[in-house]
């Protein structure tokens, strides 16, 4: 009952929410603005909200300038894995992994999925990115990328994957040196991108995957800047 009451104060308070969607997400976390089921700081939650917000419109190209400037000052949420034994190591958002390999009996062995607010993915080592690898010829160089995110091109020497807040798509590409960098999606490019990719194909170079990963496989992308499709090794986690 006493639930109920301070419910029905935040459906029909402006001070707490201006609706019902927003006065149910201040009783989902301690913190507004974080997701439910996660360890998260009052600080990421009023970043991610203002991050979500910037969506809230239908001017898209109003959202994509406005989230090219909130990447400049605070860095736009990027998933990553860390260990339960390093998670003080960064303010990050904290989810328990469904993967089975994330979860041995050691408990500080154990992995958490995490997203952080990032301007550039670092080569820190308690940051566990995802990692792809672009072959030319016997030889390849490593792009780290955000867990899970699946690669759609490479333009401008960046990697591309398409992204997504509020029903807004964007692009979201990763340089050679882990600087992030956003722009609108541009349908054309994408769907180009798209009819020309081969989901899986035999990887020229037997390399060891990551033991964070259940199985790697390689794919051909389009390089826009080659005019051509290109070789990539990325990994897969689990089902």
């Amino acid at each position: 009952m006493k639930n109920l009451i301070i419910l029905l104060g935040l459906l029909g308070s402006n001070t707490y929410a201006n609706s019902t969607e927003e006065a149910f997400k201040e009783l989902e976390h301690q913190f507004y603005g974080c997701p439910m089921n996660s360890v998260c700081s009052k600080k990421n939650g009023e970043l991610l909200h203002q991050w979500e917000s910037l969506f809230k419109t239908d001017n898209i190209v109003l959202s994509i300038n406005k989230a090219k400037r909130f990447l400049k000052k605070n860095g736009v949420p990027v998933e990553f894995l860390i260990k339960e034994s390093e998670t003080s190591k960064i303010d990050s958002i904290l989810f328990k992994s469904r993967c089975s390999q994330h979860n041995p009996k050691k408990i500080e062995d154990r992995l958490n999925r995490s997203v952080g607010f990032f301007k550039r993915l670092t080569n820190k080592k308690h940051l566990l990115f995802d990692e792809v690898k672009v072959f030319h010829k016997n030889k390849f160089e490593h792009f780290r990328f955000p867990y899970q995110e699946q690669p759609s091109f490479i333009n401008n020497g960046k990697i591309y994957y398409t992204a997504e807040t509020n029903g807004v798509f964007y692009l979201t590409g990763v340089s050679k040196k882990g600087y992030l960098s956003i722009e609108n999606a541009n349908l054309k490019l994408i769907k180009m991108a798209n009819n020309k990719k081969v989901a899986q194909v035999d990887c020229p170079l037997e390399i060891e995957r990551k033991p964070t990963h259940m199985k790697s496989y390689c794919q051909k992308i389009w390089n826009f800047d080659s005019k051509k499709l290109v070789t990539i090794q990325v990994d897969w986690s689990c089902p």
